[in-house]
């Protein structure tokens, strides 16, 4: 029987070299590894012939504080500094500048706003990634900030790099716009966990949030009708928000900080007018009591779930079961 603190993690045709938090807490050298697949297909952690045992990176994993969910809960989003042990966030910006040279064979998407790999973690099984965001502490974190201690469950993971925008194909700014419209889930809650793989700074596009937005209530979807297709963004669409909610300071981050903000919470970045990348790893959870509402969404269009029913699947696992 595996011990608690432990997550599977894949063979793998190559290594890439990084920090990986031991069951003590402190970094140690391992070799990251990535299954590299002709064509994506989900690793759930119960396929253990094909896996070898890591520790997690779980006792690495920063404890949210009261202060941390007062924040939390009346502004929609907070910044919880060291939440990823920062050798280990540069463990992960190795990875990462692997997949942006190609060295990784997996698909990506380039958007105006920025680069991104999806489901490094849960499809690639690339760690540490998929040891953090399938750890039961991050799980806790969402449950805690939201203060119901209801189960938390994986939803989506990505890389991602806002190229500097005097750059050839550089990112555009990210429009103003609330996640939870776009995803096919009947019910509000879990959030989105930004993680820093560098040092970020304001002039590189930092998070923007309206603090307190999340009270809102859904505002439609900006994806297919926002700034990105030539739209508007919820800021312009709804000038009353600027009115009512404040934009957030600017944020600066290092290796290893998160933010957490609500599915409602509107939020936006600005371009990089810097000469640096910005590099993140984003991690999104919901409760895990969600159905499925059968709305068109390109990560659950072709995985056979049934409107009305729980995300009973692999794809989607509990990470926290819940403290009731």
């Amino acid at each position: 029987m595996m011990p608690k603190n432990h997550v599977v993690a894949p063979f793998s045709r190559g290594a890439l070299p990084g920090n990986v938090l031991d069951g003590t807490g402190f970094a140690t050298r391992v070799s990251y590894h990535i299954q590299i697949r002709a064509a994506r297909t989900i690793s759930p952690p119960s396929r253990l012939r094909r896996f070898r045992t890591m520790h997690s990176p779980a006792t690495g994993i920063r404890p949210i504080t009261e202060e941390h969910a007062a924040a939390y809960r009346e502004n929609g989003w907070v910044k919880v500094p060291g939440f990823v042990d920062p050798d280990t966030a540069g463990g992960m910006l190795e990875v990462a500048r692997r997949y942006a040279a190609g060295d990784v064979t997996t698909s990506h998407r380039d958007l105006a706003m920025w680069r991104e790999w999806r489901f490094v973690a849960r499809d690639d099984a690339a760690e540490p990634f998929r040891s953090l965001a399938y750890a039961p502490r991050s799980g806790h974190a969402v449950s805690r900030l939201e203060g119901h201690g209801g189960g938390i469950r994986y939803w989506n993971d990505m890389i991602t790099c806002k190229r500097p925008s005097v750059a050839k194909n550089g990112s555009s700014a990210t429009g103003w716009h609330q996640d939870f419209p776009n995803h096919p889930i009947d019910r509000v809650g879990g959030a989105t966990v930004w993680i820093a793989l560098d040092d970020v700074v304001p002039e590189q596009g930092s998070m923007s949030f309206l603090s307190g937005s999340q009270r809102a209530g859904p505002l439609g979807r900006t994806y297919s009708s926002g700034a990105r297709t030539g739209g508007l963004d919820l800021r312009e669409q709804y000038p009353w928000l600027s009115e009512r909610f404040p934009v957030s300071p600017p944020l600066a981050l290092q290796p290893g900080d998160a933010t957490f903000h609500h599915p409602l919470t509107v939020h936006g970045a600005g371009a990089n007018l810097t000469d640096r990348p910005r590099w993140s790893f984003i991690v999104m959870y919901v409760p895990a009591d969600s159905v499925y509402t059968g709305a068109t969404y390109p990560a659950t269009d072709d995985l056979g779930l049934h409107p009305g029913a729980p995300f009973d699947h692999p794809a989607f696992p509990v990470v926290w079961e819940g403290d009731r």
